[in-house]
């Protein structure tokens, strides 16, 4: 997510060309202008409440079928959402450009999810409760559809720690520290997936990690995250392989294919694609980080044919985890020297076996 820095319309200009666009309907029109310094007063305490994190305590209005509420001045709930269809959204009123300017600040990315292509304008606090708010900038959000309709959808927060996360007015740590991780997970023999999750800093308040795991739940942003990850890593791990295959060396491979993403300031801080890199490197560095084999260290009993290093005297740790057979074979003592007596894990009898250096875990962790 990317909060949108780009200058918001401000409310007055939209009332002022709303009212511009109400041309036939003089009634409404004339009721509208009366609710001007009201409409004002209630736009500059939605900015206040926002920048409290508190926009779930402003009023909202529960019709209920059948009835028409009085919402702002004189003005009915339905009358207020048809200033937005009718002389907002719709194409051609004045107001129009409004629509067209705030659509315009995202960039083509959908601010909720930082995946889709934005649509649409969403209502953050939704217009069905809170139709006070429907042609304030502040309360409109560039949206896909399918954040719109099939993940906030009209809900709204009841408590502070259900609000999703606010475009315009949330602290600027929410968006410049990562909240964001990811791993990477084998599945059967070759499989890999990558799992999305929330880890927020520890130093942030507990209401406020609930905000960015609720915001990661309503837009199911786990399940979209790993899809579209899983599409990079087709050409992602083709890439680690065909580099490496040239005899490139760990640091080389992610100083080439994942440092250029991780450290771009194109991506925002908890994009899903730079979270994805920074998990690959974890996951390549991990796997291929080396100790010395358990079975023939270096120097002592090194041979060509152990069947874990083939030779080579070290084993990764991603191959460390998966060796477990002959576990209580007896070894000649990787760890000290033929005739030393004080060796801290054979004891001096220069023989140990597999087991016995795994409950030391000296190289398990």
């Amino acid at each position: 997510m990317r909060r949108i820095k780009t200058e918001i319309p401000s409310s007055d200009s939209a009332i002022s060309l709303c009212h511009e666009g109400i041309k036939k309907d003089k009634y409404l029109k004339n009721r509208f202008y009366e609710a001007t310094d009201v409409l004002k007063q209630s736009y500059s305490e939605y900015k206040a409440k926002a920048l409290v994190q508190e926009l779930y305590s402003l009023r909202r209005y529960d019709k209920e079928k059948n009835t028409d509420l009085v919402v702002i001045s004189n003005l009915l709930h339905s009358e207020m959402t048809k200033i937005y269809t009718n002389f907002f959204a719709k194409q051609g009123k004045p107001a129009r450009k409004i629509y067209d300017k705030i659509m315009t600040n995202a960039l083509g990315i959908c601010f909720y999810c930082g995946i889709g292509s934005p649509i649409e304008l969403d209502h953050y606090l939704p217009k069905a409760k809170y139709p006070q708010f429907s042609i304030s900038p502040l309360n409109l959000v560039p949206s896909c559809e399918r954040c719109n309709k099939y993940g906030k959808g009209s809900g709204f927060a009841t408590i502070k720690d259900n609000q999703i996360l606010h475009p315009y007015l949330d602290e600027k740590f929410y968006f410049e520290e990562q909240w964001l991780s990811a791993r990477f997970i084998l599945k059967g023999n070759i499989d890999i997936v990558v799992e999305y999750d929330v880890n927020p800093p520890t130093n942030w308040e507990n209401f406020q990690k609930r905000r960015v795991k609720e915001h990661f739940r309503i837009f199911n942003l786990g399940e979209r995250f790993s899809a579209s990850a899983g599409e990079q890593l087709s050409v992602l791990l083709p890439q680690i392989s065909a580099t490496t295959g040239y005899g490139l060396n760990l640091n080389d491979v992610c100083e080439i294919l994942l440092d250029p993403v991780i450290y771009s300031e194109d991506f925002p801080t908890n994009h899903w694609q730079k979270i994805m890199y920074i998990a690959a490197k974890e996951y390549i560095t991990r796997k291929h980080k080396t100790v010395p084999c358990m079975r023939c260290a270096e120097g002592t009993i090194r041979t060509i044919i152990c069947n874990d290093c083939e030779g080579f005297g070290y084993l990764s740790q991603y191959a460390l985890k998966g060796l477990r057979k002959d576990m209580y074979d007896l070894i000649i003592c990787p760890y000290c020297a033929p005739y030393c007596l004080n060796c801290l894990y054979c004891n001096g009898s220069h023989n140990i076996s597999l087991l016995n250096i795994y409950q030391k875990e000296k190289y398990i962790n």
